[in-house]
C-alpha cells in the first residue's frame, strides 16, 4: 500500500508528465495545422472562461455578465483576448483598410483623454465592473474577455486598437436597443471546405487561395445596413447605473430612422429617390493608394468614417497637460484629407 503523502506525490508526478506529453503532442499538431481546429478552440474557450469567472465580478447577475452593456457572446462565454486576430495582421492583404483605420476614431476609441477620465470616475467611484457600460462599445475586446473586474491579470495589450478588425467582422447579430447590442464570437479569417471556422494566423497564402471561405469567414449581408451601426451608435443609460432613471444617451440610428435618408418616416419635408444608410454615406467607394484584396475595379469601401474626424479641430489644441491632442491618436501617414487629432470643443480641456 503506497503511503497516502507518497500517492499523492506520485499522482502529481505522473499528471506532470502526462501534461507535458500532451502539450508536446499539441505543439506537433500546430506545427501541422498552424491554424486550431474548431473542436480544441472550444475546448481552450471553456477553460479559459471557466478560470475567469472565478474571479470576475457578476455584480449584475452570472448569467449576464456583460451587463451593463447590451452585449453578449455566441455562447455566453468570455473570449481570450489573445484569440482575437489583430489589425496589424489583417493589413497583410488590406494595406489601404489598415491605414484609413488606424486614423479613425474606431482604432483609437480608448484612447480619447475625455472618454479615459470619464471612465476612470466611473471605476473609481462605482466600481470597475460598471465600465462595462462604455467599454461595450469602445473596447469590446476587454468586456468580452472578462478583463473589466478588479485584479483581473488580463494582459490589456489590445487597449491600442480600440475597435479593431476582427471586432466589427466577428459580430453574428445586432439588435437596434444600441449599448452595444451585439453578439459576437471569436474571430476566424477562414472557414474550411465544410463551412467551419479556422482559428488562429491562417497563412496569408491559404486565405488567398480562398477567398470565397474567406469572405464568409469576416462578411455578413447585415454589416450593409443601418442597423449594424445600431449597436453601437445608439446608448442609454440604465437605471443600474446611474441610480436614477432610464435614460436615452444618444441615437443617431433613431435620428437616421425618421430622416427622409430612411425613406420609412413620412414626416421629412425632403423625399430622396432612394434609401441611404450609414454605409452610403460614411463608408463610400474611394480609389485606393495602397495594396488592398478587397479592393473592386481599384476602389474600395473607405473605412475612415469621415464625417466624426472631420469635426475635429487641428492639432494645435492642448490639453491640460500643454500636449497636443495627437499623442493619443496612432496615425497612419496618408491622405490628409482630414484632421486625425481628438476631437475636442473650443474650451474643453482634458486632465488624465
Amino acid at each position: 500500500m503506497i503511503p497516502h503523502a507518497l500517492g499523492k506525490r506520485t499522482i502529481r508526478v505522473a499528471g506532470s508528465f502526462l501534461l507535458a506529453g500532451g502539450v508536446a503532442c499539441g505543439l506537433a499538431t500546430l506545427r501541422t495545422h498552424p491554424a486550431q481546429a474548431a473542436n480544441d478552440a472550444a475546448t481552450d474557450r471553456a477553460i479559459y472562461s471557466h478560470d475567469v469567472a472565478e474571479h470576475y465580478n457578476t455584480r449584475f447577475g452570472a448569467d449576464r455578465p456583460f451587463l451593463p452593456s447590451n452585449a453578449t457572446t455566441d455562447t455566453g462565454q468570455f473570449i481570450d483576448s489573445k484569440t482575437f486576430l489583430t489589425a496589424k495582421y489583417c493589413g497583410h492583404c488590406h494595406q489601404e483598410a489598415y491605414a484609413e483605420w488606424r486614423q479613425t476614431a474606431h482604432a483609437n476609441s480608448f484612447r480619447a483623454p475625455w472618454y479615459i477620465k470619464n471612465t476612470n470616475v466611473l471605476r473609481d467611484t462605482k466600481g470597475i465592473e460598471y465600465t462595462r457600460h462604455c467599454e461595450g462599445c469602445h473596447n469590446p475586446i476587454a468586456l468580452t474577455s472578462g478583463a473589466l473586474t478588479r485584479g483581473s491579470p488580463i494582459d490589456r495589450h489590445f487597449d491600442q486598437d480600440g475597435v479593431t478588425c476582427s471586432v466589427c467582422h466577428s459580430i453574428q447579430k445586432v439588435d437596434t436597443r444600441g449599448t452595444g447590442s451585439y453578439v459576437i464570437a471569436q474571430s476566424t479569417a477562414l472557414l474550411d471546405a465544410d463551412g467551419k471556422p479556422i482559428y488562429g494566423e491562417v497563412p496569408d497564402k491559404e486565405i488567398l487561395a480562398h477567398l470565397d471561405r474567406h469572405a464568409k469567414a469576416v462578411m455578413k449581408d447585415f454589416y450593409n445596413t443601418s442597423e449594424f451601426c445600431a449597436a453601437c451608435h445608439k446608448a442609454a443609460l440604465p437605471k443600474m447605473l446611474n441610480d436614477y432613471k432610464w435614460q436615452r444617451a444618444i441615437f443617431l440610428y433613431d435620428e437616421w430612422q425618421q430622416a427622409s435618408f430612411a425613406k420609412q418616416s413620412p414626416l421629412p419635408f425632403y423625399v430622396k429617390p432612394a434609401v441611404s444608410t450609414c454605409q452610403t454615406c460614411h463608408m463610400p467607394s474611394e480609389s485606393i493608394t495602397l495594396q488592398d484584396y478587397g479592393a473592386e475595379n481599384g476602389k474600395l469601401a473607405s473605412h475612415r468614417w469621415l464625417e466624426p474626424t472631420r469635426c475635429c479641430r487641428s492639432t494645435t489644441a492642448t490639453t491640460s497637460n500643454s500636449r497636443k491632442p495627437s499623442i493619443f491618436c496612432t496615425t497612419a501617414p496618408k491622405k490628409p484629407a482630414f484632421s486625425t487629432s481628438i476631437c475636442l470643443p473650443s474650451s474643453a480641456t482634458a486632465a488624465n
